[in-house]
């Protein structure tokens, strides 16, 4: 298997595309050495051009014939769900007896017919591939220009949000790397730098010559104030380093985790100058205009983080004191069970760090339909990023209820209560299946320091200023997209695709190369 895997597939795809059309059509349309019709000075010269073709025919049947007895050996056992192999393979045999000295024209007639019916198959298998990725890529713009259709914006000119490059069958349902790869070599050569944030995903930076930073962020939960911090001063360095450069962000599917990443470089770069805007800006451009759903970060914590962030970079920095966690309450039963009812626990979580587990201690308390409220009392001195998880013991294993983060630099009093809205997971029950539109988690603590108290001021963590370079390259950029000068999609968007967004105006998906 690691003999077939490693082989390029879109290339193979691609050879045999053009491989069976082009031996049936020259086959085809040329006349035979043996048509009675044909000059006799020719014949010698259809001969030799005859022999050529049967060379390198013989040349490629035998790189085929070698590739398919692998696969065939390493995937035995994935034939009867791929009847293409087998397909593929008779073809190929037939193609090998075909090139063996015959009068018979009945085999070479029928070869004709199975290349025209295997080409089908493969540009049949082609289109089913782009039309999974478009499909996974929801209503999410793609970019279609050179050849390319994949599922990466223009964020502004100069930063990309896009979807994992992808190898092997996920590449049939996210972004190819090779055609990232290419992507990149033909519009920004050697001018740009990749951020991974996926946690759950990692990949040889050399794929990209080595431009590609890593930085782990779980899936579905915002990057931690530190790893903000460290991204916009990569970043920043980089875009100094040269007025051309380029950043490109990715995590799985280039909306959540990306999109705190970005609305934060917006803020830092002083592109935008509020978190809702920044929040917009990156939602409107990564949908695409023709969508009817914006496309951006939708869970709580990860737009409390993009907050966090304006606040950081409006005081050179963000405190990280130490607080006393002594109670978590839930308001309102959460209905998971057949009675109404649930049995949560909790986990708490400080800098990725498992620091407190509920069920370790075997705290499982009933909490009956209708019941108010549910406290669990805690004891933690805390610092810096938490995660607060919630629970739900049940017969036979464990599930999530819900979750939430936040900051001890920015806890504003002893008691901060999340309401449903801003708790992952709950935020979604809509139609308030398992949680009622009263549901909140109450943080209680102790310690928490004022606002201008010396403890704060003391746990202060610095943050450098972007350069003055920098913010004059987005003011203008901005100043552009908001006269709509450097917008060459405005007619269009104006058009057939509706008006754009009168409170954000984002700049065309598929900017020129530069």
């Amino acid at each position: 298997p690691r003999h077939t895997a490693g082989l390029p597939q879109v290339l193979r795809g691609a050879h045999r595309a053009v491989r069976d059309p082009g031996m049936a059509g020259v086959e085809m349309a040329s006349p035979r050495d043996d048509d009675p019709t044909t000059p006799l000075a020719d014949r010698a010269t259809q001969q030799d051009s005859h022999s050529k073709i049967m060379a390198v025919t013989g040349c490629l049947l035998a790189i085929y014939i070698y590739e398919n007895m692998l696969r065939l050996y390493g995937h035995i056992w994935e034939l009867s769900a791929r009847p293409f192999w087998l397909v593929d393979s008779l073809v190929i045999l037939l193609s090998a007896a075909d090139t063996l000295p015959s009068n018979s024209k009945s085999i070479a007639t029928l070869m004709r017919a199975l290349r025209v019916v295997r080409l089908v198959l493969v540009l049949r298998k082609i289109n089913v591939a782009k039309r999974i990725r478009r499909a996974v890529s929801s209503h999410k713009a793609r970019f279609r220009q050179n050849g390319f259709d994949l599922d990466l914006t223009y964020i502004t000119r100069t930063c990309i949000a896009m979807s994992l490059p992808a190898v092997g069958p996920e590449a049939a349902y996210r972004n190819p790397m090779s055609e990232v790869q290419r992507f990149f070599e033909l519009r920004h050569a050697g001018r740009f730098l990749i951020f991974n944030l996926c946690k759950e995903r990692a990949y040889d930076p050399e794929l990209f010559g080595g431009r590609v930073e890593h930085i782990e962020v779980e899936d579905h939960n915002p990057p931690r104030l530190a790893q903000i911090v460290d991204f916009l001063q990569r970043a920043g360095d980089f875009m100094d380093s040269d007025a051309g450069n380029c950043i490109a962000v990715h995590c799985k599917g280039g909306k959540g985790r990306t999109g705190v990443m970005i609305a934060a470089w917006l803020l830092y770069s002083r592109f935008s100058t509020t978190a809702a805007d920044a929040l917009e800006w990156f939602a409107s451009a990564r949908t695409g205009h023709a969508a009817t759903a914006a496309q951006g970060v939708s869970q709580p914590s990860q737009h409390r983080y993009v907050t966090y962030t304006l606040d950081m970079l409006a005081d050179g920095g963000y405190p990280c004191p130490t607080i006393n966690l002594t109670k978590l309450v839930i308001k309102t039963t959460p209905r998971v069970d057949a009675g109404g009812g649930c049995t949560p626990w909790v986990v708490v979580e400080e800098d990725g760090c498992v620091v407190y587990d509920g069920a370790k201690q075997g705290s499982f308390v009933r909490m009956e339909r209708g019941q108010a409220e549910l406290a669990f009392p805690l004891d933690l001195q805390l610092q810096g990023d938490v995660r607060i998880v919630f629970y739900e013991h049940g017969p036979k294993q464990d599930v999530r209820l819900c979750f939430l983060w936040f900051h001890t630099g920015f806890l504003d009093s002893d008691t901060v209560v999340f309401p449903k809205p801003q708790v992952d997971t709950a935020c979604h029950d809509r139609q308030c299946k398992v949680f009622s539109d009263n549901f909140a988690v109450v943080v209680v603590a102790a310690g928490v320091p004022g606002r201008d108290s010396a403890e704060r001021a003391a746990s202060m963590r610095r943050i450098l200023p972007p350069s003055p370079g920098l913010l004059e390259r987005s003011r203008r950029m901005r100043a552009g997209y908001d006269r709509r000068e450097d917008d060459p999609a405005q007619t269009m968007r104006s058009g057939a695709l509706g008006p754009s967004r009168p409170t954000c105006r984002p700049p065309a998906p598929t900017p020129p190369p530069p």
